[in-house]
């Protein structure tokens, strides 16, 4: 009863509905994780990166999946409450017979973590923060791999408060804070999954307030990552500088997101006093650069084609319908890793173990540095046809020819340079520091 948060009055309808909420829950969850392999299922999925691991396409997880969804689609499409019943007209009459099946299959699961959300309120917390209801944009990942979300100076995030043994989803001015006034101690990696149980502090005591809910917000644009900037015009001919890869920057996006490539910025300005509301790439945060689209685009790949640029030999602004902006999706990986071994290559190349943090990223895979400057990242060599994660200078000391996301991924053993050969060395590892 405790598990499923059943009073002890509940009855067997009470039970029966939490039963099926319980099942729902769960496949949701695997839905979340294996929609990007296109249905695809693997045996296991990974507790630290959320990805599918250990034997692919394993025969018994489709058998259980198919099971499930069988017995599901016998139920009713909603949670079976006191009432439920399906008429049913036979010979002999009509009868009553819950336990029919529907007469068509249940909607897919909803969509989970996603980029933006909505917060929404008609009780208590409504009534006391107006300012938290609304529609939050995800502007980074804690440790934890969970998402955190901005609107205007509040922030929707995760907390884990070891000492207090506290663990919540908080409305706070700061990201960094390990309390707030509002909480749901759902512990669901995704907030727009969590369960209504959202509360609100009152005179020193909580108040539920059942009214309250975050889902997925279909009605924000939702956003590239990371924007591959081209042009064959105007601009690549006065400021080919500008060109080229563009990460987001979780920590300076708002209600628009900003990009930035070495010291340069990709964002939505807004300003009042030249009357001026865009897109700009510019070497400030703050001003007007040399390139430009007006317009109230959410994102700066739908912005159209309209870009201009500062044309200082004529002194005026150039149309080049020639700049395209496309998506580069960027490996949402841990901020710091540890490689180690406890074999060989611990041995041989003792200065490469330790602690290793992202300084940037290569297409659309993370490059962390660690010990003396020593770089860990995706390599393609295409002159020698290999690629893979490497740990060294060129091809590396060591090396890994699986083709992960993430360095974590790779899981136990690789490959480290002996003289001109390669030896493998199963202790190597590498796991995330949280």
């Amino acid at each position: 009863m405790a598990l499923l948060n059943l009073d002890a009055g509940a009855t067997a309808s009470d039970l029966a509905a939490a039963q099926v909420s319980a099942g729902d829950a769960v496949l949701t969850r695997l839905h979340n994780h294996i929609k990007a392999d296109g249905g695809k299922v693997d045996e296991q999925i990974d507790k630290y990166t959320g990805k599918q691991a250990s034997a692919e396409n394993l025969t018994w997880s489709y058998a259980n999946i198919l099971h499930a969804l069988h017995t599901r689609r016998g139920l009713s499409p909603d949670p079976p409450g006191p009432t439920t019943t399906t008429a049913k007209t036979t010979e002999g009459g009509p009868t009553n017979n819950p336990t029919d099946p529907t007469a068509n299959p249940t909607d897919a699961p909803p969509q989970t973590c996603c980029s933006s959300v909505l917060f929404e309120s008609t009780g208590a917390i409504g009534a006391s923060h107006p300012e938290l209801v609304g529609s939050y944009r995800r502007i980074g990942t804690d440790a934890t791999g969970r998402s955190v979300y901005k609107k205007d100076d509040v922030y929707l995030h995760y907390v884990n408060d070891v000492a207090y043994k506290f663990e919540a989803w908080v409305f706070s001015s700061s990201a960094d804070d390990l309390m707030g006034d509002v909480v749901n101690e759902d512990t669901n990696k995704c907030v727009d999954a969590t369960a209504a149980t959202w509360e609100i502090l009152t005179d020193n005591s909580w108040q539920a307030d059942s009214t309250a809910k975050v889902s997925c917000d279909g009605n924000t644009d939702t956003c590239c990552s990371g924007l591959s900037i081209t042009s064959t015009g105007g601009i690549a001919a006065a400021y080919p500088g500008l060109l080229g890869t563009y990460q987001q920057d979780f920590a300076a996006s708002g209600d628009h997101p900003t990009y930035t490539k070495d010291g340069t910025n990709l964002f939505f300005l807004k300003d009042v006093i030249h009357h001026f509301e865009g897109w700009t790439i510019s070497d400030s945060s703050t001003e007007i650069g040399y390139v430009t689209n007006v317009g109230p685009a959410d994102c700066a790949e739908k912005a159209g084609n309209d870009w201009e640029y500062l044309d200082s030999a004529n002194g005026a602004w150039a149309v080049d319908s020639s700049l395209a902006l496309e998506c580069v999706e960027f490996a949402e990986c841990c901020e710091t890793v540890i490689l180690s071994s406890s074999g060989p290559a611990q041995e041989k190349f003792p200065d490469l173990m330790g602690s290793y943090v992202q300084s940037g990223f290569e297409n659309g895979r993370p490059i962390y540095t660690g010990p003396s400057s020593t770089q860990m990242k995706y390599l393609n060599d295409v002159a020698h046809h290999w690629e893979g994660w490497v740990v060294g200078e060129g091809l590396g000391s060591l090396s890994h020819d699986e083709d992960a996301s993430c360095p974590v991924e790779l899981g136990v053993g690789g490959m480290w340079q002996e003289g001109n050969g390669w030896v493998r060395d199963e202790s190597v590892q590498i796991v995330c520091d949280f």
